[in-house]
């Protein structure tokens, strides 16, 4: 890698020649360029600008373009000595003679040119403003490169030149020994000091993110443990609302069965019902036909006893002694008895025509009558057994369910119970978890602050590395005591 140029004020030093006396040879001033102004942060690579008359000038020149190793090794004369290391005067240059006279020892302003034409102080030697540019923009003296104003009592990196970079006061005017310049190995010590200060920093952050880990450590174990809770809490629940479930198809089941019992009996009632009354008819049916076929018998009685008289008349007339008169009276007898017998018989037959259809419907009716009663009995016995186990199966059912309403009465009232303790543990579980909210948001608030302070601890010390690349800031000596305090 390229080594960066060192600043020609530098080189001049490390060679020994001074420009002063050139200046002076050609009748010039010994003071810095007027081109360009010397609060101008643009002025040289490494060199801090210099706040005119400064009499701390070697701790505004601060040389960061060359390389550490270099400073380290190879030892250089300050700035305010020569290459023998001899005390020089900072209004003389190496030669001896005062930069403000020239080598016949006649005086020259420091407003005044080679040509003895006075340059004002506020321009340089084109005639041009020290606070405005080349095109006559106004340029600010206390402003950095990119703009931004910079205090006049601070340099071009916006650090008061009565502070040092942490930000503990080093007055530029104190010029007793214990404020002087310290050393490489001085500043190398310093800065190893800091290094071990960030190191020690890092390790508390690293011990407090340990810390910060160990105290979340409970709060999620304390999280998990009230979700696994909750989690159980919701299992619980969701058993008991199937078993509920359950329970209704149960009930559902029993209700859809209980009510096709029920229809089932009433259907067996109604034909009960209609069969007595059929029965109650058929009762009163043959009530009937027994009264007409006791009418038929009487009746039949009696034609049997006229008859019976009547034969006997005719036998009593047949065993008396015949007589001659009696021929005719006994052919009149006989052809009386065959008229009577043709008017028996054809009034039997007569009958017979007219009652033998009525009695032979009778008797099928009564036959009939009898099947269907007898038929009747068996079935009305049939239901009557089919009745006894509907009706336990009903007894069964009622018990059964009154038994199932109890149950879920009381399944109600646990689940109400388990409701009010599973709110109430919801409710602590809540509570709790809005406390390790507190606690996590707390713990949050805490390693924000850690995290600004790293932050702001990085942020200082890429300002220390931006305004020194290579070489750490020469301080006051008890800066270092300050800064770590």
């Amino acid at each position: 890698m390229a080594e960066p140029e060192p600043p020609p004020e530098l080189q001049v030093d490390e060679a020994g020649a001074s420009s002063a006396p050139q200046g002076a040879a050609a009748g010039a001033a010994p003071h810095p360029d007027l081109s360009h102004s010397p609060l101008d942060p643009a002025e040289g690579v490494g060199v801090t600008p210099l706040h005119g008359g400064s009499p701390d000038a070697c701790r505004e020149l601060q040389p960061d373009g060359r390389d550490a190793s270099l400073e380290l090794n190879v030892p250089e004369p300050q700035l305010g000595e020569d290459v023998a290391g001899a005390g020089i005067p900072l209004d003389v240059d190496v030669a001896g003679i005062p930069l403000d006279v020239d080598e016949g020892g006649t005086g020259i302003p420091l407003d005044e040119d080679a040509d003895g034409v006075e340059i004002p102080l506020d321009v340089d030697g084109a005639g041009i403003p020290l606070d405005v540019d080349a095109d006559g923009v106004g340029i600010p003296l206390y402003m950095d490169t990119d703009g931004a104003g910079i205090p006049a009592d601070a340099d071009g990196a916006g650090i008061p030149l009565d502070m040092d970079a942490e930000g503990a006061g080093s007055p530029l005017d104190a010029d007793d020994p214990e404020h002087q310049c310290l050393t490489l190995e001085e500043l190398g010590d310093y800065f190893q000091e800091c290094i071990e200060a960030v190191e020690q920093l890092e390790k508390e952050r690293d011990s407090l993110i340990a810390e910060l880990a160990q105290l979340r450590e409970p709060a999620l174990q304390e999280i998990h443990h009230a979700h696994e809770e909750i989690q159980a809490a919701c299992r619980l629940l969701a058993k008991v609302e199937l078993e509920r479930d359950n329970l209704k198809d149960e009930i559902r089941q029993i209700k859809q069965k209980l009510f096709k019992v029920t229809k089932e009996c009433v259907a067996c009632q109604y034909q009960l019902e209609s069969r007595r009354h059929d029965l109650s008819q058929y009762a009163a049916y043959q009530g009937e036909l027994e009264t007409q076929a006791g009418q038929l018998s009487s009746e039949l009685s009696r034609l049997k006893e006229t008859c019976e008289k009547e034969k006997e008349v005719l036998r009593q007339r047949l065993e008396t002694p015949p007589c001659r008169q009696d021929n005719l009276y006994l052919q009149e007898s006989r052809r009386l008895s065959m008229e009577f017998e043709s008017f028996v018989a054809e009034s039997r037959r007569g009958l017979e025509e007219h009652y033998e259809p009525q009695l032979l419907r009778l008797l099928e009716r009564r036959e009939a009558g009898a099947k269907a009663l007898q038929e009747m009995q068996g079935e009305i016995q049939g239901m009557k057994e089919a009745l006894r186990p509907l009706q336990g199966e009903v007894s069964r059912l009622r018990l059964q369910n009154r038994s199932l309403e109890e149950q879920i009465v009381l399944v109600k009232q646990k689940r109400d119970e388990e409701v009010g303790q599973y709110r109430e543990q919801v409710e602590e579980l809540e509570d709790r978890l809005k406390e390790l909210k507190n606690g996590v948001q707390l713990q949050q608030r805490k390693n924000q602050e850690l995290e600004e302070l790293r932050t702001s601890l990085h942020q200082e010390l890429s300002i220390y590395k931006s305004v020194y690349p290579s070489n750490p800031p020469v301080f006051a000596a008890s800066g270092p005591s300050k800064s770590q305090v």
